[in-house]
């Protein structure tokens, strides 16, 4: 059995920082008839930010077309030097179109 002190420096040089970012998005895109997608409005709602001083995280909605197909997605972008970064979405989407 190690002692507790070499226990105690053994967790604390094997630690993980928890560093987070904790946001909501509401995005009204609209898609016109040749399918051209468009980001009409969006909100952006920080709820929870716990970053390094030194570092800069932006998530911004983007709205693009591939062919006749229109997308939306999310550009994600980390400045850091220190940090590795896991970006973790959920997305519900509600589709409304007219007839």
């Amino acid at each position: 059995m190690l002692p507790s002190k070499l226990k105690r420096s053994k967790l604390l040089a094997g630690s993980v920082v928890l560093l987070l970012m904790k946001m909501s998005f509401d995005a009204v895109i609209t898609v016109d008839t040749n399918g051209v997608p468009t980001l009409q409005a969006q909100y952006e709602n920080v709820i929870h930010e716990h970053l390094p001083g030194v570092e800069t995280w932006t998530v911004t909605p983007v709205a693009f077309q591939i062919g006749s197909n229109a997308f939306f997605s999310f550009d994600v972008e980390a400045v850091s030097t220190t940090s590795t970064v896991k970006w973790i979405g959920i997305i519900d989407i509600t589709k409304v179109s007219t007839a």
